[in-house]
């Protein structure tokens, strides 16, 4: 109950304009006027379009060449399409007659370089200048060019002006300077795949080249023994191969303190490493783990050798194949944008611009028309008098109580009640006596036009006085000779009961019906007034109990009395009687002058609307209205004579 839903929002939006009609009147031409003038002074442009098909560049089949550098995707050449270094070299390009139509049409303002300047000239500083190619380049960029993705790699690139002849340069400068660029950076990462492949190549040569050494030294070896085989220590073999493992390791570590895992260098030491670490697990394997002497038989050592050298020759081989196949697409890589429909010099120019800022005009017309005098709806000062509350609402009011100061009011039983039976030794509850006489007779027409009898008293607050409304409506009743019920229905600050302390008081739960169909009678002996409070039914006795035993209750009620007045908790508190609109035959707001909120008695309005609530007005408590006076023909001033 805390927030404003949409439409009590929507509602004081409405009532705001309703209330302030000159303000929203002014407020709307004042924003609309500049932004219809702006918009009007627009120049017509020219749109000119190209459709153009990306191509993601792809550098190799295999993945050692998509390692080094991977495929350029579409994302990535949009990316670089709305580039601030490719609308600079895209400016470079323009002829003179294109440059002096982005400075002399420029569209795009660069506020943050204006509020920088702002404050470096407060500062006392020198402004920062931009250089024309800078500006040019900027405009292009943030208010000339547009690139809107179709379906899958379709590309659309449109580009505008006041001049049709421009607007259709701007298109082809870009994809010119585009396909430059990108031939450029495809150049230049083919040189680079190249490079990383033909290091591999001449590395992959000298671990062949180291292999087929071995082999042959163990064959030499062999034929000087006469063929003799015999053990192989391979310890040494295995120290050598590890130190080498290490020192390329050191050598990756140096190399990745300035390039990336990518870089040609790095690779080639990768795949070295790689292989002398294949060689080392495939000899462990062969030795075992409980060899305190590494040997292989001489069998198993040639068969490794030659393992090694098959390893190598179709590394090599690989190698080769990859760089053969970089080489022959490297050339699909050069034109990655094909065409598809070129630009042509438009003939219809657009009026886009300035219908757009007429119709940003417009809604800003509107919501600064409704926005302002919402804003002083919503944040002004609670309900000023009655006439206020009557503009706010729709509602008549009913009643303007006036405030009596709390030390005039007698002490009765040890507590300061404001009641109508008090003495008469004041003005103010002559006053007070007569407003509430009023108002019963208001509502007794009122009630008598709807043919009911049930009145459910709320307000937005417990501090709006509605007890002390509800307690002196009742007593006035009485006084007039009609039964009246006071239905205390404020669990938390409910003190009508104790306040009045009537015989006749009962609690809800003695209404309900018995099992042998009886109830509970009010005795009107002595009075006409009698009190209910919930007792120890709580909140919950409402929704607990099913529509036809409240029903039932009621009915019991309206027999035995002339008016029901239920006392109700704050609606923006508890909301437990809102499931009742069937029971109660009218509703009255209560609110206090200059303490309640109009969002508040809005929102409380509101809530009642949309439960299907009657409300048959309000009651202004602590009013000041001088329809006090004129209701009775009370003057001050006579009173004083």
């Amino acid at each position: 109950m805390n927030t404003l839903d949409a439409k009590t929002l929507f509602f004081l939006a409405l009532l705001s304009v309703r209330k302030h009609k000159l303000l929203a009147f002014v407020t709307f031409f004042v924003l609309f006027i500049p932004f219809v003038v702006a918009g009007l002074s627009k120049k017509p442009i020219y749109v000119a379009k190209a459709t153009v098909y990306l191509k993601p560049n792809n550098y190799s089949t295999s993945a050692i060449g998509n390692r080094v550098h991977p495929p350029r995707s579409f994302g990535i050449q949009i990316a670089i399409l709305k580039s601030q270094y490719l609308a600079q070299k895209v400016v470079q390009a323009l002829p003179d007659s294109t440059l002096r139509d982005l400075e002399s049409d420029s569209q795009y303002t660069n506020y943050q370089m204006k509020i920088t300047n702002m404050i470096r000239k407060m500062m006392g500083k020198e402004p920062i200048v931009i250089n024309p190619m800078q500006k040019a380049a900027m405009e292009l960029r943030n208010a000339r060019m547009d690139f809107k993705g179709g379906a899958g790699s379709i590309l659309r690139i449109e580009g505008e002006s006041g001049n049709p002849k421009v607007a259709r340069d701007l298109v082809n400068a870009y994809i010119d300077t585009f396909k430059d660029i990108s031939s450029h950076f495809a150049l230049e990462q083919q040189a680079d795949l190249d490079k990383s492949l033909s290091l591999q190549i001449m590395n992959a040569q000298s671990l062949l080249k180291k292999s087929e050494e071995e082999l042959l030294t163990f064959e030499n070896s062999v034929r000087s023994k006469g063929g003799k085989k015999g053990p192989v220590d391979v310890s040494d073999y295995l120290s050598q191969e590890s130190g080498l493992l290490n020192s390329l390791r050191m050598k990756r570590s140096q190399l990745l303190l300035s390039e990336t895992e990518s870089h040609p260098d790095v690779v080639a030491v990768n795949q070295e490493i790689s292989g002398i670490k294949k060689e080392i697990s495939k000899l462990r394997s062969m030795v075992g783990p409980s060899s305190s002497a590494p040997s292989v038989s001489s069998a198993a050592w040639e068969t490794f050798l030659e393992s090694n050298v098959k390893m190598n020759r179709d590394l090599r081989a690989e190698l080769e194949e990859e760089r053969s196949s970089v080489r022959i697409i490297s050339d699909s890589n050069l034109e990655n944008m094909i065409i598809i429909d070129p630009p042509t010099i438009p003939m219809t120019p657009l009026m886009t611009k300035g219908f757009r800022v007429i119709i940003l005009g417009f809604i800003a017309a509107i919501g600064g028309s409704v926005g302002l005098p919402f804003l002083l709806m919503f944040f002004r000062k609670p309900i000023q008098g009655e006439d206020n509350l009557k503009i706010l609402t729709g509602y008549q009011n009913l009643a303007n109580i006036p405030r009596i100061q709390r030390r005039h009011i007698p002490e009765i039983n040890g507590k300061k009640v404001l009641r109508i039976d008090h003495p008469f030794d004041r003005e103010e509850f002559w006053v007070f006596q007569k407003e509430f006489e009023s108002f019963f007779l208001r509502v007794k027409r009122l009630l008598k036009m709807n043919k009911g009898q049930v009145l459910l008293f709320t307000s937005c607050a417990p501090e709006d006085g509605k007890s002390l409304t509800v307690m002196n409506l009742a007593m006035t009743m009485a006084a007039m000779g009609h039964r009246a019920i006071i239905l205390d229905t404020d669990t938390v600050r409910g003190r009508v009961q104790e306040n009045l302390g009537l015989p006749n008081s009962f609690t809800v739960e003695d209404f309900l019906p018995r099992n042998d169909g009886s109830y509970s009678r009010i005795v009107w002996d002595n009075t006409n007034l009698a009190t209910i409070s919930m007792g120890n039914a709580g909140p919950g006795f409402w929704k607990k109990n099913p529509e036809a035993v409240i029903s039932k209750w009621f009915e019991m009620l309206r027999f035995q009395c002339d008016y029901i007045l239920i006392d109700a908790p704050p609606l923006m508190a508890s909301t437990d009687l809102l499931s009742l609109p069937a029971m109660i035959d009218g509703v009255i707001i209560v609110v206090r002058d200059k303490v309640t909120a109009e969002k508040d008695l809005l929102k409380v309005e509101s809530l009642l609307r949309d439960h299907q609530f009657e409300v048959m007005g309000t009651v202004l408590n602590y009013s000041k209205s001088t329809h006090i006076q004129y209701y009775y023909g009370y003057e001050e001033t006579s009173r004083k004579k």
